[in-house]
């Protein structure tokens, strides 16, 4: 089972959190990737203020990320290069090859990753994002925007496990 720290074994920032919810984990998966946000009031309001559309993480994943490992039931690791503090987010579309060797002076590389560990009848639920600055200026203008988006970022992934647990 691969996740964020395959590909980003030294990072900047890491956030994890993680929940026991109902379900087998091939079915506990799959409800990841189709969950969206219409129920929480809370997540709709932070993506809306962000400029990001209320789609399934799924759909959301595709448009910026680059899927690095998938293993249904298990995991699934996704990777961005991007400059999160600048408002479009400065994305850069790249391969899971790319990924792997890209070190430009300033962007970030990001992983998010799910993995998925069978408990009983239940799945114990994962969520990590690792953040990796390629340059001091870079990891500098992060930190203020982690300061300022960390919490909220945060919230979503509560709130993500809790609808989760809920879905049953």
């Amino acid at each position: 089972m691969k996740t964020g720290a395959n590909y980003l074994p030294v990072a900047d920032v890491v956030a994890r959190y993680e929940r026991i919810v109902p379900g087998a984990p091939a079915d506990v998966y799959d409800r990841v990737l189709a969950l969206t946000f219409q129920q929480s009031f809370l997540v709709r309001t932070l993506l809306m203020l962000r400029g990001l559309q209320l789609v399934p993480v799924a759909e959301f994943t595709a448009t910026a990320f680059t899927t690095l490992d998938e293993a249904r039931g298990e995991s699934i690791v996704w990777g961005m290069i991007a400059q999160p503090w600048r408002w479009s987010g400065g994305v850069r579309r790249v391969t899971p090859a790319e990924f792997a060797a890209f070190n430009e002076r300033g962007f970030a590389r990001i992983t998010w990753d799910f993995t998925f560990s069978p408990v009983a009848t239940a799945t114990h639920v994962a969520t990590e994002t690792r953040v990796l600055c390629t340059d001091a200026i870079s990891r500098a203008r992060f930190k203020v925007y982690w300061a300022l988006v960390g919490p909220f970022s945060g919230l979503i992934r509560h709130e993500m496990l809790r609808l989760l647990a809920r879905q049953v």
